[in-house]
């Protein structure tokens, strides 16, 4: 039977029971503390062993001549694709491998202006920022309250999208829903309409009701816009010719722990001493304690000791490194 895995709460009372002997601590600051430790685990494992935050997503279709893919609903969220295997049936199946170009290098520029051939290998590239996505329009007055939701009209016979593409937790945006501002030092008569920007927090399929957060501030007139916004697009070149679909194999992002019934990274909990150590010489420095820099050292040593046990790369169909010893079996 597998030990239970960490929670944040167990890591958090080994740092708290750590800590207590130098002063009190809030809540606040100990998670603020174990985020920095687990981080500095994420990035040294990612960098030498990225299969240990693996997902994957079932079924993924590179759609042909579409080269902009929207992952941010993703969850765990997406750091970087790895592989799509393709079932080609009757035993047959195709692996295709991502490569990382930056968008603004010419070999992914050239991807980009033209179409090719399956080939196994494609260019990727991660884009963040605020892209317009699926929108639709308001349909009756809208209700404010704690948390305003919204009335969008139901999809047309072959045009409209409805409610289609929005999801809870997507961000959106609607022009004239924020709350109208006055410059600094103009008269407070000139108001100027801002635009919304809130988090879906429900979306009612059957009445075609969008329930958002915070609360939009200035009263909507029907036919005003809402646009979803993504957050996150993968980017594949060259556009293909046709369509493949297959499981995507991708590196994850661990979220920020939140709450102690969420649960250490499974990756992580053979180093929990690590994230223990980077956490109190956190919250050392921030008491100006000289003791941060034993509690600094003793982590990065702990961090290269972790980067060693991690590190595929001994050739022995094992995870260490090799040595001189290497013949002596055993090990």
């Amino acid at each position: 039977m597998n030990p239970l895995p960490l929670s944040a709460g167990d890591v958090i009372n080994l740092i708290g029971n750590a800590i207590s002997k130098t002063a009190p601590v809030s809540p606040a600051d100990l998670y603020q503390a174990l985020n920095y430790g687990v981080r500095k685990a994420v990035l040294a494992l990612t960098a030498v062993r990225p299969a240990l935050f693996g997902s994957f997503v079932d079924p993924f279709t590179i759609q042909a001549g579409v080269t902009d893919y929207d992952v941010s609903a993703l969850y765990p969220p997406l750091l970087r694709p790895w592989k799509l295997i393709v079932d080609g049936g009757a035993g047959q199946g195709q692996v295709i491998l991502f490569r990382y170009a930056e968008q603004t290098s010419a070999e992914f520029e050239e991807g980009e202006t033209g179409t090719g051939a399956m080939s196994s290998q494609l260019l990727y590239e991660i884009a963040y920022g605020m892209f317009p996505g699926p929108t639709t329009v308001l349909e009756a007055p809208m209700v404010g309250g704690a948390n305003a939701f919204i009335t969008v009209p139901g999809p047309p016979v072959g045009t409209g999208t409805g409610v289609t593409g929005f999801y809870p937790g997507a961000v959106v945006t609607i022009p004239g829903g924020g709350a109208p501002q006055s410059p600094q030092g103009s008269d407070v008569s000139h108001i100027i309409p801002t635009t919304y920007q809130g988090y879906v927090l429900q979306v009612d399929t059957l009445n075609l009701v969008l329930y958002l957060a915070p609360a939009v501030a200035a009263p909507l007139d029907i036919g005003a816009v809402i646009t979803l916004q993504r957050q996150q697009l993968l980017r594949i070149v060259p556009r293909l010719g046709a369509s493949y679909t297959g499981r995507l194999w991708y590196v994850y992002e661990p979220p920020r722990l939140q709450a102690d019934a969420e649960l250490l990274p499974a990756g992580l909990t053979r180093h929990t001493e690590m994230i223990v150590a980077y956490a109190m010489a956190y919250l050392k420095r921030t008491m100006d304690d000289p003791m941060e820099a034993r509690w600094q050292l003793d982590a990065t040593e702990m961090r290269s000791e972790l980067m060693q046990d991690s590190e595929p790369a001994s050739g022995q169909n094992t995870t260490a490194f090799g040595s001189a010893l290497d013949g002596l079996g055993g090990y």
